[in-house]
Formats: C-alpha cells, sequence, structure tokens
C-alpha cells in the first residue's frame, strides 16, 4: 500500500513497491519452507512404510 507521501515522489513510491514485494516474497518463502518441511516429513513415513 502506497503511503501520503510515496504519491508525491517517484523513488518514494518505488521504494514501497519495493518494500511490498519484498514482504509478499519473505511470506512466500516462509509458506515454501513450511511445505517442504512437510514433504520431507511424509517422505520418511512413506519410506518407513516401505523398509
Amino acid at each position: 500500500m502506497l503511503h501520503d507521501a510515496s504519491l508525491h515522489s517517484p523513488r518514494l513510491a518505488r521504494n514501497a513497491i519495493l518494500d511490498h514485494g519484498r514482504a509478499v516474497l519473505e511470506v512466500e518463502a516462509r509458506a515454501l519452507a513450511t511445505l517442504g518441511e512437510l514433504l520431507d516429513e511424509q517422505f520418511a513415513r512413506a519410506v518407513e512404510l516401505i523398509v
């Protein structure tokens, strides 16, 4: 979300957009890490069932 000051300054607007993009990427990275951990656990369980 752009702040009032960023509406008057292209540099501030760009920084606000970049900050928002970084925040979105951080959330997505955490979600992917959690998914990876869950998949590792499922794979380990599957191996235990086979072995």
